[in-house]
């Protein structure tokens, strides 16, 4: 078996998370050898399952390095790619209440105030398109927030763009941390649980931040446009 999964306690003592509990516990105790995809991944589920401890190892999830290498070639349609004046921050994954977009999109309102030629794009579709959109008008920057939706091949924009954030609250692996890494941009990401302290490991790759307010994020992505804040890509 492979587990993807963050699994928190206090969320398999409602009626759904026992049922939870329960059919992962018939099929975990038949399986020889079960795959996490990170040792938060990991942790996390021997605290609710502790028979698998003998039986389950971390391999982190697999990116195709050369596939992004293949897509850099692709052109495409927005204006802002071939803006040398304008610095692009962008961030990937659905739109969920865990990825936590509301942050990065107030942070990023905070900064664009003061720094006009930034721009943030918003790869990814999901159930809150709509509100992150709305937040977007409320904030006056929609003529500054790009959501491109579902894209096939994301490295066609991450090549383009000048820095990755990532906000999620939890994240079993961070794919697309690891594709932007692999795309070359700099990338900063919260420091939450699950892998991105494992893959942006004291900083040499990328910068781990703590939790933290939209004045507090939006400073950080000042400093690094300002060059006070160095991110080896």
């Amino acid at each position: 078996f492979r587990e993807a999964n963050i699994f928190f306690p206090r969320k398999t003592k409602s009626l759904k998370g026992l049922f939870t509990k329960y059919f992962l516990s018939l099929a975990y105790r038949r399986a020889n050898k079960i795959i996490a995809n990170s040792d938060d991944t990991k942790n996390s589920l021997k605290k609710i399952l502790p028979f698998i401890e003998r039986k389950i190892d971390v391999i982190p999830n697999p990116i195709d390095f050369h596939a992004l290498a293949v897509e850099n070639d692709i052109t495409h349609d927005y204006h802002w790619i071939k803006s040398r004046a304008e610095k692009v921050v962008v961030s990937m994954g659905r739109l969920h209440p865990q990825k936590n977009f509301s942050l990065l999109i107030q942070a990023f309102a905070i900064a664009a105030a003061s720094n006009p030629q930034l721009r943030l794009v918003i790869i990814g579709d999901g159930e809150l398109r709509s509100d992150l959109e709305d937040l977007t008008v409320t904030l006056s920057v929609q003529e500054k927030v790009t959501f491109t939706g579902f894209i096939d091949e994301p490295a066609r924009i991450l090549t383009c763009c000048n820095l990755y954030v990532q906000t999620s609250v939890y994240e079993g692996f961070g794919n697309a941390l690891v594709e932007a890494i692999g795309c070359g941009v700099p990338v900063m990401a919260m420091d939450c649980t699950g892998a991105p302290k494992e893959i942006i490991e004291d900083n040499t790759i990328g910068h781990l931040f703590p939790g933290c307010t939209p004045e507090e994020l939006a400073e950080l992505m000042a400093q690094f446009f300002l060059g006070e804040l160095r991110i080896d890509p």
